[in-house]
């Protein structure tokens, strides 16, 4: 199990409300900076130049899968 699946079960066990989430027109956006380990940034990289994706779009993807799948 994961740190974010963690994070998320407690937040559930907690009964934490879950934010309201609202999209961004597709010129709004905003800096979102954390450190990834070497290794991380590289998968991500290979992977998006694979599939011709941005890093964004593979981490918005990659966010909205977890989400998805664990409500």
């Amino acid at each position: 199990m994961g740190r974010l699946s963690k994070v998320f079960d407690k937040a559930k066990a907690e009964s934490l409300p879950e934010p309201e989430i609202t999209k961004a027109r597709s010129n709004e956006f905003v800096n979102l900076n954390f450190k990834v380990t070497p290794e991380m940034r590289r998968k991500l990289k290979q992977y998006a130049a694979k599939h011709d994706l941005s890093l964004k779009d593979v981490f918005e993807a990659a966010l909205d899968f977890y989400i998805e799948h664990h409500p």
